[in-house]
């Protein structure tokens, strides 16, 4: 009978590492003291409070697998998720705030992005600028 090689079994995700556990935990802390309190007149008004998203590029949370030359966190795709389950525990619109940021802004930026809409390759590393052009129907 021929021998079979069998890989080794990868942790479960359902243990977090020292790293995740710590990093989960500040999101969750900043959700329950900074998000919760605003959520109610939030939904009332039908409108984002626009300071959250402030501190949500504060945090970090708007870069989070952004290279660290770049500005970003350099984490992982699975910190991102942490951030937006924890985010959405308290408030489901921030959440999506966080991964459409995360998810499909940056992503794109990093796929097909040139160098010079990189913040560190520009002088001002404020607001990336827009360049678009029409498309043709």
């Amino acid at each position: 009978m021929p021998e079979t090689l069998q890989a080794p079994v990868p942790a479960p995700l359902t243990q977090l590492t020292e790293d995740e556990i710590l990093f989960r935990d500040n999101i969750r802390q900043f959700a329950d003291e900074k998000v919760r309190p605003l959520v109610k007149e939030m939904d009332e008004k039908g409108v984002f409070e626009k300071d959250l998203i402030h501190d949500f590029f504060q945090l970090g949370l708007m870069g989070i697998e952004i290279p660290e030359q770049y500005g970003g966190g350099g984490a992982k795709f699975f910190e991102a998720i942490l951030a937006v389950e924890e985010l959405s525990r308290v408030d489901a619109s921030s959440g999506v705030i966080v991964d459409v940021q995360n998810t499909l802004v940056n992503n794109a930026l990093l796929r097909w992005g040139s160098e010079a809409l990189m913040p560190s390759a520009r002088p001002d590393p404020g607001p990336m600028p827009l360049r678009c052009k029409p498309v043709p129907l």
